[in-house]
């Protein structure tokens, strides 16, 4: 990792000592409070999908496994 020339690293400690941002400092972002009965609805929504699909995903590996067993080509 890279930090610059001397200079350059001089620079940005004096200006951390003053308080001072230096250049490649980012503003502070606000992240809204994201809480709306839409919001919770789509919410529920993705954990019914989700829970859906991974029932399915189990019912198809259970199936699987249990033709990989009965199988004469199994072995």
């Amino acid at each position: 990792m890279s930090l610059g020339d001397k200079d350059s690293i001089r620079r940005r400690a004096l200006w951390a000592l003053e308080g001072k941002p230096s250049a490649d400092v980012f503003a502070p972002v606000e992240i809204p409070e994201l809480s709306s009965p839409e919001i919770e609805r789509r919410i529920s929504e993705l954990r019914m999908d989700i829970s859906f699909l991974f029932s399915s995903f189990h019912q198809l590996i259970t199936k699987c496994s249990e033709q990989a067993l009965i199988s004469p080509y199994y072995g």
